[in-house]
């Protein structure tokens, strides 16, 4: 798996998922976060994406890993499976300036008064 660069935080992580040679059957793949994806027969790689952090002002940016678990195909089994090293994406923090404002409605007060 390869990470397609780093992004800011309202843009979506992107990866690929390849395999070193083509198969003749569609190959399934297990990330470390649990998600699935299919590399069809006759390719050798698959675009993978996850959503957006989102334009957070409480959250600041981030590392994503993501790695392979497990490869299959169906009705067979891999005599050698080498599974790659994670890949990772920074999230950047889009700096959002947080503004709190305080009002009035009146300009003076009587002590004791309500």
């Amino acid at each position: 798996i390869e990470s397609n660069g780093n992004v800011l935080e309202n843009a979506a992580p992107k990866f690929t998922v390849k395999v070193d040679q083509v198969l003749k059957q569609d190959l399934t793949v297990t990330l470390s976060n649990g998600d699935t994806v299919v590399i069809k027969a006759g390719t050798t790689s698959t675009p993978y994406e996850l959503k957006a952090q989102g334009d957070d002002v409480y959250k600041d940016g981030q590392i994503i890993e993501v790695g392979v678990d497990n490869a299959t195909v169906d009705g067979k089994s891999f005599e050698n499976l080498v599974l790659g090293d994670k890949a990772q994406v920074t999230i950047g923090d889009t700096t959002s300036e947080v503004v709190a404002t305080l009002s009035v409605d009146k300009t003076t007060v009587t002590e004791g008064g309500t």
